[in-house]
């Protein structure tokens, strides 16, 4: 399938590759956004994976 490059919509600079089979797997993804601010405190308390609201 090959590889994708995936921009961010709010920061066009911002960009990263991804492998296209992995866009196709719902497992590997989680709905809605989160704020700036929610991931910053989420970066300084070492949570980097949490999903919750």
């Amino acid at each position: 399938m090959g590889f994708r490059r995936m921009v961010a919509s709010c920061d066009p600079q911002t960009r990263f590759w991804l492998n296209a089979s992995q866009l196709k797997d719902d497992s590997l993804w989680l709905p809605g956004w989160k704020t700036l601010q929610e991931i910053a405190t989420d970066e300084n308390n070492g949570d980097f994976n949490n999903f919750s609201d």
